[in-house]
């Protein structure tokens, strides 16, 4: 049972990263004072280029996001938990910004990813529900981040179900080869069905 929980978490691995086309991921846990803002550059997008994430505090914030030109694309006011998602229509600079204006202190939580595309490969049908999951690292890691960012993505991605029927279809067929294998080396030939009795006539 434990090989074949391996080979599972192997498979799914295997998948994931022909799946995942690499992203930058960033972000990072801030303490906003009162009265004060914390701004997250996202340097150098270029035209096309797309970026999504959240961010979430312990209290209430605004966050907004500015283009190079310093044109609000986006605005969240009063928000302690918001999802988020754009693409650059100009080269430059864009900005995150988080901003308390209440009187004690706010930590913010932000994960975003620039560039995050997941592949998918032909049409499948099916859904799936993924429950809630919530991982809070002591210092985040890139891995955090990216898991962040995948987390976010994976409940709208129908074919999710059609992976995990794929992998399960895949340590089906190793176990049934690693019998078969076993087989052979311990008779000396292939298992075949036997058939009783002769021929009638």
């Amino acid at each position: 049972m434990e090989r074949k929980v391996t080979l599972m978490v192997i498979a799914a691995l295997v998948l994931a990263v022909s799946l995942v086309c690499p992203v930058n991921a960033g972000g990072g846990v801030f303490a906003v004072g009162p009265g004060q803002e914390v701004i997250e550059p996202l340097p150098n997008l270029q035209v096309g280029e797309s970026a999504a994430g959240n961010v979430s505090a312990d209290g209430c914030i605004d966050f907004r996001i500015l283009d190079p030109s310093g044109a609000v694309l986006q605005c969240y006011n009063e928000t302690s938990f918001t999802e988020f998602g754009f693409t650059a229509n100009r080269n430059g600079n864009y900005t995150l910004h988080m901003v308390n204006n209440h009187e004690s202190r706010v930590t913010v939580t932000l994960r975003y990813g620039i560039n995050f595309v997941v592949v998918l490969q032909g049409n499948i049908g099916f859904q799936f529900t993924l429950p809630d999951v919530t991982v809070v690292p002591t210092q985040p890691s890139v891995w955090s981040l990216l898991w962040d960012s995948v987390k976010n993505w994976l409940p709208s991605v129908p074919i999710l179900g059609a992976l995990v029927k794929a992998i399960k279809s895949l340590i089906d067929w190793i176990e049934d080869f690693r019998r078969r294998r076993w087989w052979q080396k311990k008779y000396g030939k292939p298992r075949t069905p036997s058939t009783m009795g002769g021929s009638s006539g």
